[in-house]
């Protein structure tokens, strides 16, 4: 009469990379598992932060998420900051906090590969060494 759990007929391994699947492919995906459960948390979180898009408005949130542990069981050792391989921050902002949480984060952001930056935030030495480490960037 009911219906057998999921877990139940297709192998672990199976449903791990289906969800591990789902996570690579899709951003909402890949935000609703991170909602599911713990384990599907530790799952989805690392393709979350691969690639990160910020506005001005969205800038400052950024930095603290980047800045403070996502809510994890203990034995996890995701690092958000180690996640992020693409960065976009290529808008430009006369506000010079915004400017200065730019570079903190390129700064923080040691993994990454793929850097779009406007070509002014680059000409702080902090930040033209942090893309130097970079990939390829962009500058716009």
């Amino acid at each position: 009469m009911f219906a057998q759990p999921v877990a139940d007929i297709l192998p672990s391994e199976l449903i791990y990379e289906i969800l591990l699947h789902a996570a690579k492919s899709s951003t909402s995906s890949c935000r609703t598992l991170c909602q599911v459960s713990t384990w599907t948390r530790c799952l989805a979180l690392p393709h979350l932060y691969t690639t990160v898009f910020t506005t001005p408005q969205t800038l400052p949130m950024l930095y603290l998420s980047l800045g403070s542990p996502p809510v994890l069981p203990p034995d996890s050792s995701f690092d958000q900051v180690t996640a992020v391989q693409n960065l976009w921050l290529a808008f430009r902002s006369e506000r010079p906090t915004h400017n200065l949480l730019k570079i903190r984060i390129v700064q923080r952001c040691r993994n990454l590969s793929h850097l779009a930056i406007d070509a002014r935030d680059l000409a702080g030495p902090a930040c033209s060494h942090a893309a130097q480490q970079c990939g390829a960037y962009l500058l716009l």
